[in-house]
Formats: C-alpha cells, structure tokens, sequence
C-alpha cells in the first residue's frame, strides 16, 4: 500500500534526464524562497515526505528554514536521504583526477582510513552529519545509497558492505537503510533468498520503462515480489517528462499494493501541490 508521497529534490539542483537546459532553468529558479514555498504546498496537499540528494544547495535551503522563520515545514516532513551526491564527485574528479580526489576523500575521513573496514561508514558519516546538524531530530526515516555504489556492491555481491552501512544507520542515525537502483530487475532472481541488508529499494517507476532495467516487465516482476520484503520508493515516475501525469498515476495504481511510497517533483507550488492531489486520489481511492 502506498503510504507516503514523497517530493523530489531534482529540479531544485538542476537535474532532467531529457532536458539540461530546462533543469538549468529550474534550478535558478529555485532560490530557497521559491523551495519552501513548493514544500509547503506540497505538504499542505497531503506529501508526507521530502527526499533529497546531499547537495550543497539542499543544505544551503535546510539552513535558511531553520534559521529565518521556516523550521515549522521542516517539522512536518519526513526525510528520505540519497547519499552520496555522485554528480559532486564526477565534477571533482574531472578537475582534479581521480586519484587526486580518493585522496582528498581519504584525508576528510581522518586517521582511522587506515581500517579500511570503516572507511563505508566513515564516508557515509562524513556526507550525512552537516544535514543531521540541521534536520529535526527524528525525522529522518531512512538513509539510501546511491546508485553509483550501489550497483557494484550488488554485482559483487558484497553483502558484507552494504551490512556494515545499515548497521551504522540503525545504531548511530537510528534510521533505516535502503538503497537506490536502475536495475531493479536484475535484483528479482534473489527475492526468494533476500540477502541485501535494505528495508527500502528506491526505483524508476513509469509507463514507458525509461530508466527500467533489463525492461519494463522485469521491473514491474521486481516490485511486485521485493514489496513484500522491503518498503519500495517509486522514482521518475513522469519519465523525465515524457509521461503525463496522469497517465503515471493510472500506472502507478496498478503496482500500489507493492509500493510504499511514490515521488513527485516541481518548482512550481501550484503544480506540485496538483500533482500531490492527483496522485493521492489514484493510489489511495482508485477501483
């Protein structure tokens, strides 16, 4: 059953997948002014949850609510965290060199990289902690991993990793551990023997299958045999754009037994808050 709508953070740090142009548009647009009043009107028209990325401008916007008068939008959100920013690092490694940039990452981790069995939960503490400082003690219901590791820890099957991770999320965030992925078909085979330490799978979902691998099909299979084992967050669920609302809402109520939450996303209050009403109305009342 889907139990939350989430709003996206993508058009307020610039990223479409079908339009550069247009997310640059967007991302200008979005000035922490124009970013809680999207918020608001989203969770006036009923989202619950708020999932984001670890970019510098979330948690430039984070800070401007709770120190100019915005913390109570703050208080009324629930907090899905995808980590790490992987377009931040591409950026530094195209500067610097690849090398140049482990480096850089293995000096901010301090002394203790010498074990290397820290080094996940030490990374993933050095990305979450500026957003722990400022988010509302509590609300933070899961950490996610992107997609850039989460891919080939799966493909090795590392197991040991991603465990280690969702153990520093429990114990020291006291939040869930789940894991964002493109690929969620592949995942479908081990079902039946659930091996990945995430209470959520964070997905693409939408009716043309864009960013659905191997295909569409095995996603939709996907979904329906994971929900009964982890809590999944449908994504792109517009395509980029290529879907109509409607048409992803009358999608999306198809698979809502599997889902636990879907997202939305906008700089536009109007739009987002529409797009929240339109979504509830399908995946909560629908026949």
């Amino acid at each position: 059953m889907v139990n939350q709508i989430l709003i996206g953070d993508n058009p307020f740090i610039g990223i479409s997948h079908l339009s550069q142009e247009r997310a640059a548009e967007e991302a200008k647009a979005s000035t922490d002014a124009v970013m809680e009043r999207v918020l608001t009107a989203a969770v006036d028209a009923g989202a619950t949850g708020f999932t984001f990325s670890t970019h510098p401008k979330i948690l430039s916007m984070f800070k401007t609510l709770a120190q100019n008068g915005g913390a109570d939008i703050l208080k009324r959100l629930d907090y899905y965290v995808l980590t790490p920013y992987a377009l931040g690092y591409v950026k530094q490694a195209n500067i610097g060199g690849t090398v140049q940039l482990a480096l850089k990452i293995m000096r901010g981790l301090g002394s203790s990289f010498l074990d290397f069995e820290k080094i996940p939960s030490l990374f993933l503490r050095r990305e979450l902690d500026p957003f722990l400082k400022v988010l509302p003690r509590g609300r933070v219901k899961a950490v996610l991993l992107h997609e850039i590791l989460t891919e080939p820890i799966i493909a090795f099957r590392s197991w040991s990793v991603l465990q280690k991770l969702s153990d520093y999320v429990s114990d020291e965030i006291g939040a869930s551990f789940g894991i964002e992925t493109r690929n969620l078909g592949y995942l479908h085979p081990q079902a039946g023997n659930w091996k990945i330490p995430a209470e959520y799978i964070m997905t693409p979902a939408n009716p043309i299958g864009y960013q659905m691998a191997p295909s569409r099909r095995d996603c939709e299979s996907a979904i329906s045999a994971l929900g009964r084992v982890a809590k999944i967050i449908a994504i792109n669920t517009l395509a980029s754009g290529a879907s109509s609302l409607s048409e992803a809402a009358a999608y999306l109520a198809t698979m809502r037994d599997s889902l636990d939450a879907v997202t939305t996303a906008s700089v536009s209050p109007e739009r987002i808050g529409g797009n929240v009403r339109v979504l509830l109305e399908a995946l909560h009342d629908g026949p």
